[in-house]
């Protein structure tokens, strides 16, 4: 997706999204947080203000993680940084032994 400069919004990051560090942009009347090379195959969210579009993308990494096929084809396609990945290797592990839904027969 080209999102041109223009319309990129400069934010400081915190927590999870600190570590993925989606583009933060302006779309019409909404505020957008991408990370990815588009919205179908990336982590994706949308809202009225920074804060709504932030909240929003990080519930649809929630999604993301627990879903297999999407998690591969996100990865697949765009090369995370070194801190993603050490977030995706500890997220596995930590989701080892709790309740987050992880499945043992996943292979990513």
């Amino acid at each position: 997706m080209n999102i041109p400069e223009k319309l990129i919004v400069q934010v400081v990051l915190e927590g999870t999204a600190a570590k993925f560090n989606p583009i933060i942009f302006k779309n019409e009347d909404n505020f957008c947080a991408l990370y990815g090379n588009n919205p179908q195959g990336g982590i994706y969210g949308c809202g009225k203000s920074i804060e709504e579009a932030l909240l929003n993308w990080e519930y649809n990494l929630q999604l993301m993680l627990s879903n297999n096929m999407d998690l591969k084809k996100m990865l697949s396609e765009h090369e995370p940084p070194e801190s993603v990945k050490q977030f995706l290797n500890e997220y596995r592990e930590r989701a080892k032994h709790d309740s987050t839904g992880y499945d043992l027969n996943k292979s990513f």
